[in-house]
């Protein structure tokens, strides 16, 4: 696409030309913790039961759920400072622009997956020494696809070069052809198949609309014998998805799948997924095959995950090892940096071999490269010496050396003391207690602190400053957690309100739960006497979690949650009133906000949660949503019926069984196998309505 004519004017008026952009507003901040870590702050749909089973035995969460970093738009969640990269850096937000069929394949690449991968490139360009090239290009691998579409649009950049051709080599593109369906010995095994498949190349991984694996996600673990089949396709994008699904179950066969994925698999973005997950679920069984590989590696940034992995598996055995690798390539800066990091949540007591390497790292330190631009905010901590010397003050505080602990809080200590004579002579600018530490250590920073007292008393600091970044401060929040302090429970208690950012309110809240249920109880009334339908999305999740936990306990009332719903309804109705945001018909190919929303299923909760107190009240509340032909939450309202067993709900039930929408069809025949106990087969997501004809009768000749 060509550049715009009055381009180089308006670079000329702010004074910089094409090949150098002005430093006036240029900069993307670079995220705590190394490349790899910011995956732990990717959204992920959780795979529950809980709102599509109506057994109670069936409605345990199965995986944890972790930080969910919600942000107004994309460039707030990639901290991208700058507000007119198209005057600036034209490649960023010029693309060609494809239509795509929703839920057709192959899915299209959303803005918000996209700049996943365009800020790392930026940030390379801008901050060149605050992040691992390797870490960095695993991350673009783990990504997949989507980051060929940002490598593809960063190509003019001549030091990005080397990266995008390594990456196009690593990642091949999506398969033109969408995957084939296997047929099932049942019309239920062929639905649950091609749901399955469906499901898992609908969309990339990783986009916040949740579209991928979306449905599977609502069936616990019952889709998990077909993701694991789909992980053996020859379909690149259906298996490297796959790796993705398997990561997110806390299921004995998928981590067994895994294991064997990481032994014989050979796509680097489908091992880089893996490597990802086993260490995410500190799978412990798993260290012997890591070591293994980590022998064998030519590839170094796979080198790089797996001596990460190492290091959150806490892996003592794998000490020698990782030295082993850095001494290989002494002068490989990356591996060395990644290496300390892992040996530092690793803890290694105090050895000849651990100190000779320390002492041998701080000496061959090469010299710090260049930014292709200059950000208009300079980095802190910004040479590699000074980030070598970082770590290695981490892997001897977190071996219990006293000296480096005492280091270690002075450093952090002065921080404070410069924010405070910052803020006494009103300047605006501020930057958290951590700004003079590399942002690559500040993960393995704060699980170090929670070791010993006076760090803890920091990491509450850090969790409770509004201004700190909130990532920084969701994860010192769950750090200052595990620590047995005394003064723990009622420091969370002040954080889980709304006042607070939602993330760090959310992460409160849930930590609260998990230690203090009847104090949480307290916290959850208070939360959810603040709610209002038009409320951000991103307090509706605290206040989601507020309703569940007070439903569990039996504390809350019928009516109360049919207000609930009341509320939501008429907010859904105002929406659909307002019909969709126009859209941008410039034809320019540049899209100004990338605003998203990850969708927050108040509404469909609340049904469940209503489907939990038999009586007429609800019974009527459920019946009026499930009815409700513009309502979210049919299918959930479909499952709340069954879970009344109410003769008086089935009549809507086997109704909802030839609805329109094939979800209702399939809740609707859920909740009547649970609730009747009679059970007539069919496909009723996918069957014509011939194919289910006979399974409808049957339901209707009993309801007779």
């Amino acid at each position: 696409m060509k550049k715009s004519s009055w381009l180089p004017l308006l670079m000329f008026l702010a004074g910089s030309s094409p090949g150098q952009p002005s430093t006036f507003d240029l900069d993307v901040v670079v995220s705590a913790g190394s490349p790899l870590d910011w995956l732990a702050d990717i959204p992920r749909p959780v795979p529950t039961f809980d709102r599509t089973a109506a057994k109670e035995s069936d409605r345990a969460t199965r995986v944890e759920e972790p930080p969910h970093i919600r942000a107004r738009d994309i460039f707030s969640f990639a901290r991208i400072t700058t507000i007119d990269l198209i005057g600036e850096i034209p490649w960023t937000v010029i693309r060609p622009q494809t239509k795509h069929a929703v839920g057709a394949y192959p899915p299209a690449v959303t803005d918000d997956v996209l700049w996943l991968a365009l800020a790392v490139f930026l940030r390379k360009l801008l901050h060149p020494v605050q992040v691992n090239d390797l870490e960095a290009f695993e991350y673009l691998t783990y990504l997949g696809e989507p980051a060929l579409a940002a490598a593809g649009m960063a190509t003019s950049e001549t030091g990005l070069r080397e990266t995008i051709r390594a990456l196009k080599k690593a990642v091949s593109p999506l398969p033109p052809w969408p995957p084939e369906v296997e047929a099932g010995e049942s019309p239920l095994e062929s639905m649950m198949l091609r749901l399955t498949v469906e499901d898992l190349v609908v969309a990339h991984p990783f986009s916040f609309d949740q579209k991928f694996a979306g449905r599977i996600s609502l069936l616990g673990d019952e889709p998990i014998p077909y993701v694991i089949r789909a992980s053996r396709s020859p379909h690149s994008f259906l298996r490297r998805n796959a790796a993705v699904m398997l990561g997110r179950y806390q299921d004995a066969r998928c981590l067994e799948r895994l294991r064997e994925l990481l032994r014989e698999e050979t796509d680097p973005c489908v091992l880089a997924r893996v490597v990802e997950a086993l260490a995410r679920r500190r799978d412990t069984a798993s260290a012997g095959i890591f070591k293994g590989r980590l022998r064998g590696a030519q590839d170094r940034s796979f080198a790089a995950s797996l001596i990460r992995g190492l290091g959150l598996l806490g892996d003592r055995t794998a000490v020698p090892a990782i030295i082993a690798v850095c001494e290989g390539v002494p002068r490989d800066f990356d591996i060395q940096v990644t290496g300390l990091t892992a040996l530092a949540r690793i803890a290694p007591p105090p050895s000849p071999d651990v100190e000779r390497f320390l002492k041998r790292v701080g000496l061959r330190v090469p010299e710090d490269p260049t930014p292709r631009y200059a950000p208009v905010t300079p980095d802190a901590a910004n040479s590699r010496e000074t980030l070598i010397g970082q770590l290695i003050h981490l892997v001897k505080a977190a071996q219990g050396d006293s000296p480096s602990q005492v280091a270690l809080l002075l450093s952090v200590h002065k921080a404070r003391k410069d924010l405070a004579e910052q803020a006494a002579a009103g300047r605006r600018l501020y930057r958290g207690m951590l700004a003079r530490f590399n942002p690559q250590v500040v993960y393995a920073l704060l699980e170090i602190l929670a070791r010993f007292a006076k760090g803890v008393e920091i990491l509450h600091d850090i969790a409770s400053d509004p201004r700190e970044d909130v990532v920084v401060r969701v994860h010192a929040l769950i750090e200052f957690a595990k620590a047995d302090s005394a003064e723990r429970t009622e420091r969370v208690r002040q954080l889980a309100r709304l006042g607070e950012d939602p993330p760090v309110a959310e992460t409160a809240f849930r930590l609260l739960c998990s230690y203090q249920p009847k104090l949480a109880g307290e916290a959850a009334r208070e939360l959810l006497a603040e709610y209002r339908p038009d409320m951000p999305a991103a307090q509706k999740s605290v206040l989601l979690l507020s309703m569940k936990h007070l439903s569990r306990r039996k504390e809350i009332q019928t009516e109360e949650l049919i207000a609930l719903a009341e509320g939501e309804m008429i907010h859904q109705e105002i929406d659909r009133a307002r019909g969709k945001p126009p859209k941008n018909d410039s034809g320019n190919g540049m899209s100004p906000k990338f605003e998203f929303n990850s969708p927050v299923p108040l509404l469909e909760q609340i049904a469940i949660e209503i489907g939990r107190d038999a009586g007429p009240a609800g019974l009527e509340a459920l019946t009026e949503i499930l009815n409700c032909r513009a309502s979210r939450a049919r299918g959930e309202a479909a499952i709340g019926l069954g879970m009344l067993r109410d003769s008086k709900a089935w009549p809507a039930l086997v109704a909802a069984l030839d609805d329109e929408d094939s979800w209702v069809r399939l809740m609707a025949y859920r909740a009547l196998k649970y609730s009747t106990g009679r059970d007539h087969p069919a496909d009723w997501l996918y069957g014509t309505r011939e194919s289910r004809a006979a399974a409808v009768e049957e339901y209707r000749k009993w309801l007779k």
